[in-house]
């Protein structure tokens, strides 16, 4: 006796095979999202401590604080001229030097002193870091980051 495949078997076959087909297609382009969204996230957060890190470093340092302002902050080092961080552009800079990278843009860049110079004992520093928009949607990413910096070097 021979055993055909009917056409209805056939049809029902081809569609739970296209059913799988797309719930594995959705799962996958989905898990490949999440994959770059991580990455994404992972790049902002990396930058963001390396700002965080050069300026916290220099300013905990500082012999004075001669300016602070909204979104600049200029100090006497330890040795040298003065230092004047403020945001250029997309990015943040020390004395026109960038000190962030061209994957992120610097959003909201804000200090507050207090006392007021130059009696200044403590510094926050407040700053938003996106991804650069001209990345894929699925490349996105925004943290906000602060600190605070109490100054060594003061009465």
């Amino acid at each position: 006796m021979k055993h055909a495949v009917t056409l209805i078997e056939t049809v029902v076959a081809v569609g739970v095979f296209a059913v799988l087909s797309v719930v594995g297609s959705v799962l996958l382009f989905g898990i490949l999202r999440g994959s770059k969204k991580s990455a994404a996230v992972s790049v902002v957060r990396a930058e963001g401590a390396n700002i965080i890190n050069s300026m916290t470093g220099m300013l905990r340092f500082a012999q004075e604080i001669k300016s602070c302002g909204n979104s600049s902050i200029t100090f006497a080092p330890p040795a040298g001229n003065d230092i004047t961080y403020t945001i250029i552009g997309n990015s943040i800079a020390s004395n026109s030097a960038a000190i962030s990278s061209n994957h992120v843009i610097v959003n909201n860049l804000v200090f507050s002193c207090s006392p007021i110079p130059p009696k200044t004992k403590i510094i926050n520093i407040n700053f938003l870091l996106k991804r650069d928009p001209t990345t894929s949607v699925f490349d996105q990413a925004e943290i906000p980051f602060q600190t605070k910096v109490v100054l060594r070097n003061r009465d």
